[in-house]
């Protein structure tokens, strides 16, 4: 929706006048949880969306996954903890709204007009799946 947090308008790769400078860098001394989920989301971007300016919202994304893997371990533990319960959903929706801009959903990927790469493990659709089974 143009003018929402959601909205990046609709635009191509192609669009995208910010000079092709390379990948985003890993950031240095990052656990082993983090360093796999940044791994596995620069295999499902397309290299031609990223520049290196990107490495500050991937740190973030990245972050988040993690913390919501672990949020989601401690609501199996104690589905009744009001406060965990929405600290996971604040995560998952935070996922969401960071995620839209590297097009890791449906939605996205047709707002940017993504073409199909390969076949792989997403990490946004893993999430998704495990919110829609312990929620």
């Amino acid at each position: 929706m143009a003018g929402s947090s959601r909205s990046g308008g609709n635009r191509t790769s192609s669009d995208d006048n910010f000079p092709i400078d390379g990948l985003p860098a890993k950031p240095a001394n990052w656990g082993r949880d983090e360093g796999a989920v940044w791994a596995q989301l620069l295999r499902q971007i397309p290299a031609e969306l990223l520049r290196r300016v990107d490495a500050f919202q991937l740190k973030i994304l990245c972050e988040l996954v993690v913390r919501e893997t672990h949020l989601a371990a401690a609501c199996r533990v104690d589905p009744l903890s009001t406060a965990m319960t929405r600290s996971h959903l604040q995560t998952a929706q935070q996922i969401g709204r960071l995620s839209a801009m590297f097009g890791l959903s449906p939605i996205d990927r047709r707002r940017i007009r993504l073409e199909p790469t390969s076949e792989g493990d997403s990490v946004v659709s893993d999430l998704m799946d495990r919110l829609r089974g312990s929620v």
